[in-house]
């Protein structure tokens, strides 16, 4: 029997984003959303390595920023090999990043099908349906970001600088530098973005990444490994495994490695 799994809409006012698994019908779709509460600059706690197949859909925030009307952030839970539907969100026109936590999936969008492990990535622009499977027995978990720009989406400019991939993460070069390591992912412009870059930071402990400092891009800090202090306003603030942290545009931040051993942490900004 066909199980079908969807955000709670009366739960969380800002959540538009319904995921069909393993349904045979079109996926729902709703009206593009009206500008949602600020989402605050902290730490936000994540999803847990608890092994739990019960866990399928679980918000971690919400909220407009700066540059975005509207994200939503998500942490979705494949049982032993459970696929989505190909999905795409019809009037919404949203973007979406998908980044692989746990587990062996398959992903599809367009021409674009690779098998990929954990710490590979997706990005999906507006209009492009796309899938996923889970390719074992365990669970898999991938973090689901959908965002709705304040400015008009420019799809040609998306187009243009690539459109909608997948990148995996055993194919990315890892370089040292003196403080730890770096892998960069992507650097363009995108759909909803004048500007989308990633990368993972691997830091040695003891170390500071940088001064608090800020930019005009927004930013997402999305813990690997291991245990950081996220300066954020003056505050210092702890993260671990599973958690991260949004900085607004011109917010003062910097993360500092508190823990034993590097820390390994995704940072992603656009404007």
């Amino acid at each position: 029997m066909s199980s079908v799994f969807r955000t709670n809409l009366l739960c969380l006012p800002f959540a538009f984003l319904i995921v069909n698994v393993m349904a045979q019908s079109e996926p729902d779709t709703t009206t593009l959303p009206a500008e949602r509460e600020p989402l605050e600059s902290k730490v936000y706690k994540g999803l847990l390595d608890n092994g739990s197949a019960a866990i399928q859909t679980q918000p971690l925030a919400g909220g407009s920023t700066t540059h975005l009307k509207s994200m939503l952030i998500e942490a979705i839970t494949l049982t032993a090999r459970q696929s989505t539907v190909a999905v795409n969100d019809g009037e919404l026109n949203s973007e979406k990043l998908i980044i692989v936590k746990e587990g062996a999936v398959s992903i599809s969008t367009g021409d674009h099908h690779k098998n990929v492990g954990p710490g590979s990535v997706a990005l999906i622009l507006p209009g492009d349906s796309y899938s996923i499977k889970n390719l074992r027995d365990n669970p898999a978990v991938f973090y689901l970001f959908v965002y709705i720009a304040k400015s008009p989406a420019d799809l040609s400019r998306g187009r243009g600088a690539g459109g909608s991939f997948i990148v995996d993460w055993s194919q990315i070069e890892y370089k040292e530098h003196g403080k730890g390591g770096r892998r960069d992912f992507f650097d363009r412009p995108t759909a909803m973005c004048e500007n989308f870059e990633m990368h993972v930071t691997n830091l040695n402990e003891n170390t500071s990444s940088h001064d608090p400092h800020t930019h005009v891009v927004e930013e997402i800090i999305l813990m690997v490994q291991g245990k950081i202090s996220m300066h954020i306003d003056g505050n210092e603030i702890e993260a671990g495994k599973g958690d991260f942290a949004f900085v607004d545009s011109n917010v003062p931040h910097a993360p500092t490695n508190i823990g034993s051993g590097q820390a390994i942490y995704f940072a992603f900004q656009w404007k």
